[in-house]
């Protein structure tokens, strides 16, 4: 089975995996910087961002409308202000979502946002930067896409996009890139039927 996902950077990828009877909808990441600060921008279908909010035990508390006329609802990240805050944008087909420090306030954080055209797609959201905001260079983009196999197993591929010197030079070569299995503390929640811990295989992916 084969599906073109794309990072939330803009760039598309080909993931195929044979034996799959599967590829659900993925969650996309990257992280965006604005000066000292940095935004965790995610984006994914309804599920993803539902899972992120419960996950992180934080809620919805105010919302604004931004000059695009997109809708941004905020609330406190884990339920405590101090903590930082958390947001989520309706882009077509799929939810934009993400945190900031609790440093970074509420018209700095729309600020952030404004300086972000997001667009939509069958294959995922894609964001393009404004001036004064960029893709964090020590945070590659990346995709959690669950492979569910026909014996009611299922595995998480972490795709990551390669920057110049980042590749491993581990793992097994693969079209695209390399194929390893990450460590113990790169095991990484996502929105499964039970909302599980799974293990991960990280692709890093060559480009061109």
């Amino acid at each position: 089975m084969r599906a073109i996902r794309t990072f939330v950077t803009g760039e598309s990828v080909r993931v195929t995996v044979p034996d799959a009877s599967a590829l659900p909808a993925p969650v996309c990441s990257a992280v965006v910087q604005a000066g000292r600060q940095e935004l965790e921008l995610n984006a994914s279908r309804r599920a993803g961002r539902d899972f992120f909010l419960r996950a992180t035990g934080s809620p919805l508390t105010g919302s604004m409308t931004l000059r695009s006329g997109l809708l941004l609802r905020h609330g406190p990240l884990g339920g405590r202000a101090r903590s930082g805050r958390v947001f989520t944008l309706d882009v077509g087909r799929h939810d934009v979502y993400g945190s900031c420090g609790a440093q970074v306030s509420l018209t700095e954080l729309a600020s952030i946002v404004q300086r972000i055209s997001l667009r939509d797609s069958a294959s995922g959201a894609a964001a393009t930067l404004r001036t004064g905001v960029s893709w964090a260079r020590r945070r590659p983009a990346s995709i959690a896409q669950m492979v569910e196999l026909g014996d009611g197993q299922g595995f998480l591929l972490d795709i990551r996009q390669a920057r110049s010197g980042s590749a491993r030079t581990q793992g097994l070569e693969v079209d695209g890139g390399r194929l390893s299995r990450s460590g113990d503390g790169e095991r990484v929640p996502y929105p499964g039927s039970t909302d599980d811990v799974f293990d991960v295989g990280a692709v890093t992916a060559r480009r061109g």
